[in-house]
Order: C-alpha cells, then structure tokens, then sequence
C-alpha cells in the first residue's frame, strides 16, 4: 500500500520505505495523474501539459516509457503478465487509483470540522481541523508550481486551507479562547489579506480580550487593504462588526458556536434531477406566456423535451441520458467521443432536430476526410447555413468569410449577434479530422460568445484525438460538457438488433451479438442486416463487410510493429476448449512474436490506449470486442495465419505443456494434425464425464470451417485403423 503526499514535496512510502520516482518529466507524469484524482488522463493531454504544447518527435514514446518505470516502482513485485492495479491504462490515457493521498484525506478532515461546527460540536471540530492542517508540510505541488496543468489544482487546495484556518478559528473561539487564535490569524492574514471573514474574525478574537482599540484598528488595516488592491469597501459583515464594537454590543461579548464558513460541501449540495426532461418540462409548462425566444435563450430549448427524448430513445436505442444532457445545454460547448460507428452523429443530428423544430437555427460542419480541402471548411459549411437565414450587415459580411485572426473574430460576433434574434446551434462534426483554422475559429467561438445563447457541439473519436490536446485543454477552462458515448447495454442491443432485422431474433443469439460486437449501434445494424439475409449463425461466425472496412481503417492508422503483435494475439486470442473464453497470455505473447519483451509491452501499451485491446481483470489481454479480434484474423493471409498457429504450438509445448486443447487447436490449424490429434485424445481423457468431452471439443476459428468434435473424430479414426487421422479427415 503505497501512500502519496503532496502538501509539500512529492513522495509516496510504502511498507518498505520511500518510493523512488526518477526525473523530473517521470515525477511530472505522476503528479499530473494526482492531480487528476483517479480521472483518466489522455496521452495526448499529458504531452501538452508535459511539453507545454511543444512536444518533441516521439514524445508519445517517452510517456510510455515514463509509466512504464513508474509501474515497475509503484508495483515492484508485479510480473509482466499482471495487469497494474495502481498505474493503469484506461483508453485513451492512464489513470492513478491511488487509494491514500494527504491532499484527499485533508478535504475529508475539514469537511468533517465544518460538519461538527455547524452541529454545534466545537471541540470536534477543533480535532478535525487541526489533523488536517498538520498534513500540509509545504506548499500543495510544490515542485510543479510553475506547471499550467497544476495551477488550478494549487489554488483549489489553497483555498481550501485558507478556510480550515478560518474554521478552526471560528472553532476554538467558540470554545472561549479567543485569545489563542490571534497569532494564527495575523499569519493568516498576512498570506491572504482580502479575506474578510479572517479580518472579521481577528477583530472578533481581539474584541473578546479586552483589546478594543486593536479591533478597530484590524478593521482599518481591512479596509485600507480592500481599497488599495480592489477599490471596494468592506462588506456587511464587517461593517456589522465595527458598528457592534463601537456599540459594545452584547452578542460580540458571547463566545457561542461561531459561524462556519462557508464550505463547498458535496454532500450538502441538492441532489441534481435525475428525470432532467421532465424538469424542463415543468419550466415550460409554468411559464407558457413567455416568449419562445426569450425562453430558449435560457434553457436551451422550450419544448416537450420528454415527449423528444422518448422518440430519440426510440430512433437511437439506450441514448435517452446523452440526450437528455444535449438538450439541457444552452450555451458552451459539448464534446461528444466514441470510436466509430457509436452514434455521434445520430446523437447531434436528433438534437438537432429537437432545436429545428422549435425555431432555433441550426447548422452542421463536417471537418473532411479528404484531403485538398479549403482551410476551415468546416465552419464554411456552418457559415453557409446559417447566412443564408440571417445575412451578416453589409460591412461586416467580407469580414466573416475571412481568414485568420480578424476573419475568426468576425464569425464570433455574427454569431453573438444572430443568437440575439433566435438561439443557435453549431455542431463541428468529426473535429479529429479539423485543420489549424478550424480548431482556433472554434476556441474563439467558443470564448467570444460566452453568455450568449450559442452552444457548440463537437463530436470526434477520441482514439485518434492525439493532435487535439492542446485544443481541448484550452476548451477544458470553459468547463464543457463532456460525453463519452459506449456500447449499447444489452436491453437496447436486443432492441436495436430486432427492429433492423425484421423478424425474431432468440434471445441466447441477442445475448451472444451483444458481446460480440461490443454494443457498438454500427456494429449491430451491420450484425442484424446478416441476420436477415443469412440467419442467426452466419451473423454469430462473420465480420459483416461494413464493420470490417470501419474496423480495417482504425487498425490503419497503428504502426506496423503494433500491428505485427496484434496479428500473434490475435491467433492466440480465440476460444479454445479448457481455457476460460480466450484471452492473451503476455508471456506466450512475447515468445511467439520473437521480437523481445520490451517491445511487445511497448505494441500492447499503443494498442490499449487505442482501445484495441483491454485488460481484463483476471490478467493478460484481450481484444475490445471479437469482431474486432476477427476483423484482424481474417486480415492475415492463410499461410500466415497457420505459421503463426504453429508457432503458438511450439511456445504451448515449451511453456504451457498441460494445456492439451489449446495445443491441439494450434497444430490442427498450423498444419499437423497428427499432433493434433494426440492432444485432442490427451484432452479428451481429461475431460469430466460431467461435461460430455466439451473440454476436448475444439471451438471454431475465425474464418475456419465450424469445428468437430476433435477428439471423437481422432478416436474413432484410430480405432478404425494403425494409420493417425489426416488433416483433411480432422479439418
């Protein structure tokens, strides 16, 4: 168990002592995925944030290379086949589940003071507060002080100290002693002088103790600080207080149970709806004099958004939420990721007709795929659509089909000034694909029509968003609303499958198509198109052509050394008889590829965060879904495919001798049935009566002809005569 701290110096001990982290760019990655506090951190937002938007060629090897030699501190005794339980990786980035850090168990510690206090219980919360202050040993980060990506993070942690100081204060005086929190206070207030609740507070403190000279003066200092640095008086509160104090008045003479401040307490805050459909619907259906206008500018839509919703659920299959979220969205800007075929761009395009619908003006650019493109096509198509409604005034309509600095300022403040007749859509389609002129015409958008009724929408696959960090993390001052659309969960599978096939589907089929496909809607409308033209098991046993060229093309862009390991675990990742649904072996991996354990992990590390492969929890590897594992299979020329197969042979005999089905798979489909049979007789001997020879009966390969019992085949062969069984008579 591994405990970090950074209220101070960054440093983790366990058991054995300290925990050696390296240089500064490897110290650098653990702090930014501390920071995140358990979040997912993508590789291209760790670049940007590591090389402050200037990578160097081949920095994503280096952030590999980094996580690589934190694993091996953080989890010594991990062996390469088991997964990482603290650093993991998690598609499209890395994420730290580090279960104690100082930083975390100060937020708990002081929002159990400020319960305390507000519960009237002062000496608890004097407890409670005082361990939370001691845990700070320096200031919060403090190597990474000058680092953008921690500065939000320093103050928050900042802020929050400041008001454990405050609390306790408020605490102990309560208890009355006033006296004892005078000397912590002007410290304090020496590090924070605009805070008004530690001015009021030390005038409260000097009051108390008979000093009421130096109360009054505290409350001049305050004043003197508030007008010199923000031109502003004092607030009511202290106000109040030099008013009681000039008065003697008899409430500052009782210690009481002092005020708390105020703290950002999660589990005070209401509840959100959970049916934010309906509660939109309550606000229309309260107000319905209001002008449509005046009413969509506020929040974002006033329609019948529950009745939408349902036809969306219906249209788009288990995306009600996605929608729901969409719709609430009045202003800003929305990112919604999901590989391919996940239903982006069904998602904005029913919105968008929500929007349609009740008068706002909506328009859609695609960033393309091909190249030759004018710079910033995308908002070019926007612009088209949304000009054609409402003219831009005369000097100024040159101006916003501009490029460059002027001509981005130009599309922002027609769009503010359009938004002032009816609200506006913009949807950015595909953004991975967007050019240099589109990414900053977006963030200018973006910042310049803030508190306008103009919300941006983009969609794009988040596997091949690298190039987009630097955008994305300008975006991420903007708090967007972020949407990670995933597969379908099972219901709306079965749902989806049936209404595009036409005719009943068995449930054990759904069930099955479900896991295969990953619950990717593509996928699945692809899947129940086969079904239809060729029945159940045709869709259970083959890659529709659709889903592999989408799939074919993302396995495109991987570099070849990756692409080579895939191939290997793709043989090895099949479900053989006696072993549990598959899996990859990383061990066996590594042998079969023959190029070395370092640069096996490397191809699997790129092929995790690319979503290709996942870690399951029972360790090794696995494909993401099985058509994708059959997709990359099929891809390999037969020869190939039966060398590799062999080739797994060998490396099971050398290394996994006991593993009779999974050997007899290998050599029947790598060109010796002879061997195969043996293990498949071996296996079968194995095999508990109880469950009738499944052990030994060896699954279908992808692209194979459907199996047969191998082992049933094997022994009636050899009974029949001294010759071993052929490989056309086993195949």
């Amino acid at each position: 168990m591994a405990v970090f701290s950074v209220l101070g110096a960054l440093q983790a001990i366990r058991e054995d002592g300290p925990i050696e982290f390296g240089g500064p760019r490897q110290r650098s990655v653990l702090g930014r995925l501390l920071v995140a506090r358990g979040q997912v951190v993508p590789v291209g937002r760790l670049i940007s944030d590591l090389w402050r938007n200037q990578p160097p060629p081949g920095a994503a090897g280096s952030i590999q290379t980094y996580v690589s030699h934190l694993r091996r501190a953080l989890e010594p005794q991990r062996t390469i086949r088991t997964p990482a339980r603290l650093l993991v990786t998690v598609p499209p980035g890395y994420a730290l589940r580090a279960e104690h850090v100082d930083a975390w168990r100060f937020e708990e510690l002081v929002r159990l003071g400020s319960r305390r206090l507000l519960d009237g219980d002062a000496a608890a919360a004097v407890v409670a507060l005082e361990e939370a202050l001691a845990l700070w040993k320096g200031p919060a980060y403090q190597e990474f002080a000058s680092a953008d990506w921690a500065l939000n993070e320093i103050a928050r942690l900042d802020e929050v100290r400041a008001t454990a100081v405050e609390q306790r204060a408020s605490a102990v005086m309560a208890l009355g002693t006033p006296g004892s929190v005078v000397a912590d206070l002007r410290a304090h207030l020496a590090e924070h002088p605009l805070r008004e609740e530690g001015w009021r507070l030390l005038a409260t403190a000097l009051y108390r103790q008979g000093r009421q000279g130096d109360a009054l003066a505290a409350l001049r200092e305050a004043r003197r600080m508030l007008v010199a640095e923000l031109g502003v008086d004092p607030g009511p509160a202290l106000r109040r207080l030099e008013a009681g104090i000039l008065a003697h008045s008899p409430e500052l003479d009782l210690p009481g149970t002092a005020r708390a401040a105020e703290w950002d307490n999660p589990a005070a805050r209401p509840p959100l709806p959970r049916d934010l459909p309906a509660v939109l619907l309550q606000v229309r259906t309260a107000a319905p004099t209001a002008a449509p206008a005046a009413g969509l500018a506020k929040i974002s839509t006033a329609v019948p958004v529950a009745a939408a919703c349902q036809e969306g659920r219906i249209r788009l299959f288990g995306r009600r939420s996605e929608m729901s979220l969409l719709l609430g969205l009045s202003e800003g800007v929305a990112l919604v990721t999901g590989e391919a075929g996940m239903g982006k761009t069904a998602l904005v395009e029913e919105v968008a007709a929500v929007w349609v619908g009740q008068g706002a003006r909506v328009a859609i650019g695609r960033c393309p795929a091909t190249r030759g493109a004018p710079p910033g096509w995308a908002w070019a198509e926007i612009l088209r659509t949304l000009t054609t409604a409402v003219p831009p005034p005369e000097h100024t309509a040159g101006s916003v089909r501009g490029e460059g600095f002027h001509g981005r300022r130009a599309v922002a403040a027609y769009l503010r000034d359009a938004a002032a007749e009816a609200p506006i859509l913009v949807v950015v389609e595909d953004l991975h694909r967007a050019d240099r002129e589109t990414l900053d015409t977006l963030l200018d958008v973006v910042a310049e029509t803030a508190g306008a009724a103009v919300a941006v929408v983009c969609t794009f696959r988040q596997e091949e968003a690298g190039r987009l960090a630097g955008t994305t993390a300008a975006l991420a001052r903007r708090e967007p609303l972020r949407i990670g659309l995933r597969g379908l969960r099972p219901g709306a599978a079965a749902g989806l499958v049936t209404a595009v096939a036409g005719l009943p589907v068995t449930r054990p089929a759904l069930t099955a198509l479900a896991a295969r496909t990953g619950g990717n809607p593509f996928f699945l409308r692809e899947t129940a198109r086969l079904i239809a033209a060729e029945g159940e098991a045709a869709a259970l046993t083959t890659v529709p052509a659709g889903v592999r060229d989408v799939l074919a093309a993302r396995l495109a862009v991987l570099p070849a050394r990756v692409r080579t390991v895939l191939d290997v675990a793709a043989v090895l990742d099949a479900e053989v008889p006696g072993k549990h649904a598959g899996g990859v072996d990383l061990d066996v991996l590594a042998a079969v590829h023959g190029g070395g354990e370092d640069a096996v992990v490397d191809a699997a590390e790129e092929a995790l965060l690319a979503g290709v492969l996942v870690e399951p929890d029972d360790g090794g590897l696995r494909f993401a879904s099985p058509v994708l594992r059959d997709t990359v299979y099929g891809a390999m020329p037969r020869l190939r495919r039966a060398r590799t197969h062999a080739r797994v042979a060998a490396v099971l005999e050398r290394l996994r001798p006991d593993e009779a089905a999974a050997l007899a798979h290998h050599h029947a489909l790598g060109g010796d049935p002879v061997r195969a049979a043996r293990y498949a007789l071996t296996a079968a001997e194995r095999a508990d009566l109880r469950y009738a020879r499944r052990e030994s009966g060896l699954t279908r390969a992808p692209g194979s002809r459907p199996a047969r019992d191998y082992a049933s085949v094997a022994r009636d062969r050899l009974r029949e005569t001294q010759n071993p069984p052929t490989g056309a008579s086993l195949l």
